[in-house]
């Protein structure tokens, strides 16, 4: 038999279509890895957009512990600079603008709640 007649032979056999996304060459392993790292730097953008805001809920607690209330004043002022560039156009209370000898628990309760407006917009 010589290989012209194996051909001859051959020819009625014909291989099936390869499946459609082979035929394009589209796999999806590739879209499922890229879905999944769009994931994690969106996932990552947020985490960085808003750790401000985690540190910030931090110091406020950890601001509430400090006795007397007036010993806060300098923690709440340096939190209030630190949240500042987030505030948006709210004005600060005008307790800020005191003397330290005149501040009390009704400022130091007026800052903290601006403070925590500014913290859960």
């Amino acid at each position: 038999m010589t290989p012209q007649d194996i051909l001859r032979e051959l020819r009625d056999i014909h291989l099936p279509d390869p499946p459609a996304a082979e035929r394009l060459g589209l796999a999806w392993e590739p879209f499922a890895l890229l879905a999944v790292v769009i994931a994690a730097a969106v996932l990552a953008g947020w985490l960085r957009r808003t750790r401000w805001r985690r540190d910030a809920r931090r110091a406020l607690r950890a601001s509430a512990r400090i006795r007397p209330a007036a010993a806060q004043w300098p923690v709440l002022l340096d939190l209030l600079g630190r949240s500042a560039p987030f505030a948006g156009p709210a004005l600060p209370p005008d307790c800020i603008f005191l003397p330290p000898d005149r501040i009390g628990d009704a400022e130091v309760r007026a800052l903290r709640a601006h403070i925590d407006r500014i913290i859960a917009r």
